[in-house]
């Protein structure tokens, strides 16, 4: 199991909030983080702890597209929440076994999208996984289904 940025969130200082929830969850709870940058406009720190992948918003739309265990995990079809490949742009999800099983509906912060679960945000929900380490993941993918070799 690892958690997996979609970078890169429309504002620059989302994007620097994401990114440093990232390495700080690493360094507190060491879950693995990965970056996976379809709008590159900044690069991440070249200290950080995670991986980073390079690829067209296409191909990083195909992680939500089609997936029966992402909508499992969301609870509904994935185009309820993403309506096209732009949607996914500062996103943070649960990855298992390299497959999106759940992802965040909103970048950044939940100031400025209503009334919404900060939670479903990413910086609310990385901000949930820094304070109390697997437990948000775990409400939203059971550890019994992360791989024996990630858990």
């Amino acid at each position: 199991m690892r958690l997996r940025y979609y970078a890169e969130a429309d504002t620059a200082a989302d994007h620097r909030r994401t990114v440093e929830l990232l390495e700080s969850i690493v360094g507190r709870h060491a879950i693995p983080v990965e970056i996976v940058q379809v709008e590159p406009r900044r690069a991440p720190p070249e200290e950080f702890s995670g991986s980073v992948e390079h690829r067209t918003l296409d191909n990083a739309w195909d992680d939500f597209t089609y997936n029966a265990t992402l909508q499992d995990g969301l609870g509904t079809p994935p185009s309820q929440y993403y309506d096209d490949p732009e949607d996914i742009i500062g996103n943070v999800g649960i990855v298992v076994d390299d497959t999106l099983v759940w992802a965040t509906r909103f970048w950044g912060t939940h100031h400025g999208w209503g009334p919404v679960d900060p939670e479903q945000t990413a910086i609310g929900f990385l901000e949930a996984v820094e304070q109390r380490g697997e437990g948000p993941i775990a409400e939203r993918v059971p550890i019994e289904e992360w791989s024996p070799d990630e858990a």
